[in-house]
């Protein structure tokens, strides 16, 4: 492996998520609410010493022994070469992990996770530390330094080694079994919680937490390393929107707005958009015939471009889409022509819909909304529905699953299943052992989050599937069905996990399936807290504070000088009239002069925002 991994997606949501809960919640830890700052390393690459290629972490760098397996050599700049300040047939020795190297990113992100694994926090009195998560290593939590778990910072890289182990199965902690354990029910108890959390992306950082505790990390951060300045979550709509891992985060009110309009916007430029539409695709059943060979490679150029933009944003903010885009992305390899003319409807009603976030609230979901479907209260709860459009063309299935953690939906999955479903109770079956799979995955990230164990609730709209699994049945028509359920009845038996049943109209994972008509698509927007919440673009509003100025100094005295008087009246005077008739006429002239002015930047800015 040669590149620096990334945070996952639906883990950044799920941290996202907990901010305006996070006193709801009571993980606040007494410290207050919670806010959101970002930090990017500066020429990060530069930091980091050039590491083993195959083994990083267990052999030494080239740079540390006299015979080193692989020289990285250098040829500088002709330019230099030319101006004589690097003489003729000069090579460089490469000891750092300079920029345009493919090992650099993975040598940046050991060097990166050793210093942080080292760096304390101190605020007043205390002292802290940060420890990744077991879940996912790009996701660090703040702890006091008399934390049970203590880094093993021998090698190269903090792997965290806890020295107290127990396993904890439905919240009672268990005597460990000979140091084995079982991964599904083992859980990582301690006696303080994390109070912040830092998420890496390569040499990007996002702080979450309490103020106090955001800015020492901050604080500490910028000891380590040269620092571009720190940016806020903004709660003013006047302010453009912190950006980290293609996500555009502002505070409206106590709630926190996901969204990817900027991005939009500059596909909007780039295309010639057609009239906007209600629906990402025609309702109903889309199928699209393969077309003769050749293909179109215009057309299918075209398709990748839109869909591979399009992807970028129903994978981070915008849910509703993930069906169109899977849609197009099976379609457009056999019959480009067709997926093209697809692909900007799409992008038309992307382009139309740019104003849509997605909406973290602030207090846990109320029973029988989404979240908390089949729950008194969403916290602690990962709800997971699903749903499968059975045989579409008499083909393969199309399933979906949508996952909510205390109230708020943060992951998403919409795909053809892999083989042909012989029922609609096969297919609906193949969709929730999808659901199931995908919410215990993101379990144990909710645990080291709120420091137990999640309830993990799956739902589907068919109920012969909640009977599969949850009902004894012997008979032959469904026994190959129970088999392949099998992982998903043990743990429904042992009381892992809760499957139950949701009706149709409150399932939004139905978007995922299939194109729907625009107000059954703006039913489940609603029930996925998906919103419509226009903000004007950062053009906009410095467009509207020069007009401002503008007006302001038109109101507080004339521009006209003396010497354009003079000049107006030497030019005036020869058609005959007075000095103060020209002066009654100046101030005039000049106010519709200014009038005309405003209004045409006023158009010229708004065509460009």
């Amino acid at each position: 492996m040669l590149y620096a991994a990334g945070v996952e997606t639906a883990h950044l949501r799920m941290l996202l998520s907990i901010l305006p809960k996070a006193v709801d919640l009571g993980i606040d830890r007494g410290w207050g609410p919670w806010s959101g700052a970002t930090l990017d390393v500066k020429t990060a690459f530069l930091n980091a010493q050039l590491l083993h290629r195959s083994c990083p972490r267990t052999k030494p760098g080239p740079a540390e022994v006299e015979v080193p397996d692989e020289v990285v050599v250098l040829r500088p700049p002709k330019l230099l070469v030319d101006r004589e300040m690097i003489p003729r047939n000069t090579l460089l020795a490469c000891d750092k992990a300079v920029y345009g190297l493919d090992q650099s990113p993975r040598d940046w992100g050991i060097e990166r996770d050793l210093s942080l694994g080292k760096m304390k926090v101190k605020v007043g009195e205390g002292c802290y530390v940060l420890r990744p998560t077991q879940s996912d290593p790009n996701v660090w939590g703040l702890v006091p330094e008399d934390e049970g778990l203590q880094p093993d910072l021998e090698g190269r890289g903090a792997k965290v080694v806890p020295p107290m182990p127990c396993k904890v199965e439905l919240g009672v902690p268990l005597e460990p079994d000979n140091g084995e354990w079982i991964p599904e029910v083992w859980y990582l108890r301690s006696t303080h919680h994390p109070l912040a959390w830092v998420v890496v992306y390569v040499d990007d950082m996002l702080i979450i937490g309490p103020a106090v505790l955001v800015r020492a990390v901050l604080r500490g951060v910028r000891g380590l390393w040269t620092c571009g300045s720190e940016e806020w979550i903004p709660s003013d709509d006047a302010a453009p929107p912190l950006k980290f891992f293609g996500f555009e985060l502002r505070w409206k009110g106590p709630d926190l707005l996901l969204s990817q309009m900027d991005y939009v916007r500059d596909l909007r430029s780039r295309y010639e958009v057609e009239s906007s539409v209600a629906t990402p695709l025609p309702p109903g059943s889309v199928d699209v015939e393969a077309e003769e060979s050749p293909v179109d490679k215009h057309a299918l150029r075209q398709c990748q471009g839109i869909v591979g933009e399009a992807l970028w944003v129903a994978t981070r903010t915008r849910p509703d889409l993930s069906y169109p885009v899977s849609k197009l992305a099976q379609s457009m390899l056999s019959a480009p022509v067709a997926t093209l003319k697809l692909a900007k409807q799409l992008l038309s009603y992307l382009c139309a819909s740019s104003d849509f976030c997605l909406v973290y609230r602030s207090g846990s979901a109320v029973s029988g909304s989404a979240g908390s479907t089949s729950s008194v209260s969403s916290r602690g709860v990962i709800e997971v529905q699903t749903d499968a459009s059975f045989a579409p063309s008499a083909g393969r299935s199309q399933e979906c699953v949508h996952m909510y953690w205390c109230g708020s939906l943060v992951g998403w999955l919409s795909s053809r299943q892999p083989f042909t479903a012989a029922s609609t109770a096969e297919a609906e079956l193949l969709s929730t052992t999808l659901g199931f799979s995908f919410g215990r995955a993101h379990t144990y990230l909710a645990a080291e989050i709120l420091g137990e164990r999640p309830a993990l609730n799956l739902l589907s709209d068919n109920t012969a599937c909640v009977a599969i699994v949850s009902t004894d049945n012997a008979t032959w028509r469904t026994r190959h069905l129970r088999i392949r359920s099998q992982v998903l009845r043990e743990h429904y038996q042992q009381g892992l996990c809760h499957l139950g049943h949701i009706s149709g109209g409150k399932n939004t994972s139905d978007a995922g399936t299939k194109s729907l008509p625009a107000a059954r698509l703006e039913a489940l927007q609603e029930l996925m807290g998906l919103v419509q919440v226009p903000t004007a673009p950062v053009a906009q509003r410095k467009l509207q504070a020069i007009v401002a100025c503008l007006c302001i100094i038109g109101s507080e005295g004339s521009l006209v000088g003396g010497a354009f008087e003079d000049s107006a009246e030497e030019a005036l005077g020869g058609w005959g009239l007075e000095r103060m008739d020209m002066l009654s006429w100046i101030p005039f002239l000049q106010q519709r002069v200014e009038l005309i002015t405003v209004l045409f930047v006023w158009s010229v800015l708004s065509v460009m925002a």
